[in-house]
């Protein structure tokens, strides 16, 4: 097999399975869990630490879905847990905020979303610890929106390859052609 039609097929293929994947991926929603802790072993909370932030997100969320929150700290100080959902084609985020202080140190709530959002924890400690889980049903596979591009890449050079190759094949055949009708190549004749 020669390398431009290894190339194409490989291509077509390899864009093919990239586009689809892109395209059906983040539509498949799974539920899901993400478990956070922190502050990270070696902050220490001081005057010119006062707090510290810690961020991660969680997969597009589909309007009217919960996300279910439980929270707890432990220390002297608070928590602010601020949860900001970004949809597509909207200019304001939505935004929720729980406080965990010595009144509430620990919650389990539910949070209805309403907007198809990808969101956003920021959680800031004031001198406390703290330990969170997010559970909820999203689009796990949102990630995989990136292959997209690539597929589409693939996609034309496959299609580019696809193109010289068969311009290739039609070449080899006029040649072929044009040596059948001109027939056997005699070298010159030799006397004996």
């Amino acid at each position: 097999m020669d390398t431009l039609r290894f190339a194409w097929f490989v291509f077509l293929g390899l864009g093919t399975i990239l586009v689809v994947a892109a395209l059906v991926g983040p539509l498949i929603e799974v539920p899901g869990y993400v478990s956070k802790s922190g502050p990270p072993a070696g902050v220490v909370f001081s005057s010119s630490v006062p707090d510290w932030t810690d961020a991660f997100g969680i997969p597009p969320v589909q309007a009217g879905q919960q996300l279910h929150i439980v929270a707890s700290k432990t220390g002297p100080g608070n928590i602010t847990i601020q949860i900001i959902g970004y949809g597509e084609g909207d200019t304001m985020p939505e935004a929720f905020t729980l406080n965990l202080d010595d009144a509430v140190p620990s919650i389990d709530a539910n949070i209805t979303v309403h907007r198809n959002a990808a969101y956003i924890f920021l959680v800031t400690s004031y001198d406390a610890k703290y330990s969170l889980v997010v559970s909820g049903v999203w689009g796990a596979y949102a990630d995989l929106r990136v292959g997209l591009y690539w597929g589409v890449v693939l996609l034309i050079s496959g299609g580019v390859a696809l193109y010289y190759w068969r311009i290739k094949r039609g070449r080899e055949k006029v040649i072929g052609k044009a040596m059948e009708r001109a027939g056997p190549l005699d070298g010159p004749s030799q006397a004996p």
